[in-house]
């Protein structure tokens, strides 16, 4: 991988390729510790009026610690394609808009498209996921292969992109400003860290002069 100078970020190693798998192995742990949080949100959303009237609390004093990882595997199969496919793809678009010097517009531009075009990809995965996490899916289509199997056998193809748009204008600008922000934020302690380094640096120099002036 070649280093270049990121006006945002400074000098960073940003890759022409992109290993998947070492993008996509410290999300999918991310995502095993997630469901917990999903799961609640999934039965709240739902379209059950008895659903929506239980606090966060009920929904989770309900479902138990196994409950709350209905859905996990599901989970998996939409965020490791997700990321295998979104932080290569930020990568070159971000070099490929702003060259070997990508400023604020290139970054943001590349992280809201990335983050668009993968989240539209992996959204038949989502519908899934969603639809296994409330209050009934499990009992309703069984697991991942039979939610899949009824959902195009009685609404088609096309429902497994229900949402595709809403989905992907959420994703975009929420990835997008996050990798600004963890972009400048890097900059900004980069910059800070070099410059202690260098202030110390020079302090021990001028300590070591000082040294062989009193020596003589």
């Amino acid at each position: 991988m070649r280093g270049r100078n990121h006006p945002v970020c400074g000098n960073q190693p940003h890759g022409d390729r992109e290993d998947p798998f070492t993008v996509s192995a410290p999300w999918a742990v991310v995502q095993l510790l997630s469901p917990p949080l999903h799961c609640p949100s999934c039965r709240l959303q739902g379209t059950d009026p008895t659903v929506a009237k239980m606090s966060p609390a009920e929904v989770v004093r309900r479902l138990g610690i196994r409950g709350l990882y209905k859905g996990s595997a599901a989970t998996l199969m939409r965020d490791v394609p997700f990321s295998a496919i979104f932080f290569p793809l930020y990568s070159n678009l971000n070099k490929w808009f702003g060259g070997e010097n990508p400023g604020v517009g290139s970054t943001l531009a590349a992280g809201c498209i990335s983050g668009a075009l993968s989240s539209g990809l992996c959204t038949p995965a989502d519908v899934i996921k969603t639809r296994l996490q409330v209050k009934g899916g499990t009992k309703k289509y069984g697991g991942i292969v039979g939610c899949y199997r009824t959902i195009v056998e009685q609404e088609g193809y096309a429902a497994l992109y229900k949402g595709v748009g809403p989905r992907m204008a959420v994703v975009a600008p929420l990835f997008g400003i996050s990798l600004l922000a963890f972009e400048v934020q890097k900059s900004y302690m980069l910059k800070r860290a070099k410059a202690k380094n260098t202030d110390e640096w020079q302090a021990a120099l001028e300590e070591e002069q000082q040294q062989q002036q009193g020596d003589k």
